[in-house]
């Protein structure tokens, strides 16, 4: 027997399926709009200048450990050496490596002022072994060095020079310096000492110094007696 009451409840459950159906495919018409729209704002366009490069303070890269092996970075943090921090002596941007223990092993990278410095350099695991810089003006210096022995060359618009050391002591320097230069060498190292506080051994200071200078030179600067 028809029965107009089920008809109708009947009719009514078509219906809400069809609205069902009409909802859900607006919705997956706005979600694909919405995902096109922002694939359009976010994508990188060839012919847009701006949209090819990617601005950022900071970089990090790590191996598929997740050990950090690369920073680039607008401002660096100190270095790590053996578990202990060690001021890089200055606000320093630029590139660091890490090997696959996670220890920083060199960098390129440039100083903020007073230095202004462009620095390229090597490191064990123990300390820097090797370094070339360039200052803000006219000179560059190479330096490689293992425990008290070492090799540098300095060049500026007064001149170059060889310096080879062994245990601490020079043993090579071409050409020599001259009066006016150790005069001038000796001025910078008393003015360095003045700035420090408390002041370190005086030992310490003229091992520093005869890495730089003769050390009869070191000795009469510094006030102390020559070697007999």
């Amino acid at each position: 027997m028809w029965d107009p009451t089920e008809h109708r409840l009947a009719a009514c459950e078509r219906q809400l399926r069809r609205q069902r159906r009409a909802i859900g495919l607006l919705l997956s018409g706005l979600v694909a709009l919405a995902a096109a729209l922002w694939l359009n704002r976010h994508a990188v366009h060839p012919a847009t200048a701006d949209a090819r490069t990617l601005r950022v303070s900071e970089l990090v890269v790590v191996d598929d450990r997740g050990v950090e092996r690369a920073r680039l970075g607008g401002r660096l943090p100190d270095a790590v050496v053996r578990g202990k921090r060690v001021p890089r002596g200055g606000i320093a941007a630029g590139l660091l490596i890490y090997d696959a223990t996670g220890q920083e092993r060199g960098g390129y990278v440039t100083f903020d002022e007073p230095s202004g410095n462009a620095v390229l350099t090597v490191d064990t695991r123990g300390g820097q072994v090797a370094y070339l810089a360039a200052d803000p003006n006219d000179g560059a210096a190479l330096r490689l060095w293992t425990g008290g022995h070492s090799v540098e060359m300095r060049a500026d618009s007064s001149g170059a020079r060889f310096t080879s050391t062994r245990a601490g002591r020079i043993v090579t320097q071409s050409p020599p310096p001259s009066d006016a230069e150790i005069a001038a060498m000796c001025q910078g190292l008393k003015a360095d000492l003045a700035r420090l506080d408390p002041k370190p051994p005086i030992d310490e200071v003229l091992e520093a110094c005869a890495r730089r200078m003769p050390e009869w030179a070191c000795r009469e600067c510094l006030g102390l007696p020559q070697r007999r």
